[in-house]
């Protein structure tokens, strides 16, 4: 079956394509910043972390062989890893790629679940709250700002139903976090 485009519809569709991109990308941004706002208010529920810088990041794209979305590189570049009250967001630590780490080094602990159980390339692991699911930024081609899926370890990979918890890595964060907090306010 041969599909015949009118004049320009495949410019059109490239366009609503960006602008489609734009919008998620705000979107991201927008919760990553209500995420932060949250942070700030809850201060004494973060544990301070450092930071990775620009080259570091570059670097752990290069050792993964993907590239991370622009709000997850900010939270690389702001915190390295998070760890807010209970919660524990995956990310470089210290500054410093190490093939001797553990968690919270997500860049690690991706790359050995590569090594160890055929792990998806594409998959960047960034939270495991102890259930059996891997929470995972989905780095795909066509997944450009990180949609947050669960992965099981130890199915194979025609058997996973990725499961979208977010669809970005913004609104993921700002959810646990907003759930942390609830959490924490159960017990004061």
């Amino acid at each position: 079956i041969e599909v015949h485009l009118i004049p320009g519809e495949e410019l059109i569709g490239k366009i609503e394509q960006k602008t489609l991109n734009k919008r998620r990308n705000i979107m991201s941004c927008e919760y990553y910043k209500k995420a932060l706002k949250l942070i700030k208010e809850n201060e004494k529920l973060l544990v301070k972390s450092k930071g990775a810088e620009l080259e570091v990041i570059q670097l752990a794209e290069k050792k993964l062989g993907v590239k991370f979305p622009e709000v997850y590189k900010q939270f690389l570049k702001d915190f390295g890893t998070l760890t807010f009250e209970a919660l524990q967001i995956y990310g470089i630590v210290n500054n410093e790629l190490n093939d001797e780490k553990g968690v919270p080094d997500g860049i690690w602990y991706t790359l050995d679940e590569r090594l160890r159980y055929n792990f998806p390339n594409e998959l960047l692991i960034i939270a495991d709250f102890g259930i059996g699911e891997l929470y995972c930024l989905d780095l795909s081609s066509n997944n450009e700002y990180g949609k947050v899926i669960a992965y099981i370890p130890g199915y194979d990979d025609n058997e996973q139903i990725r499961e979208v918890i977010a669809d970005n890595f913004g609104e993921f964060l700002y959810k646990q976090i907003e759930e942390e907090i609830e959490f924490e306010k159960q017990y004061e």
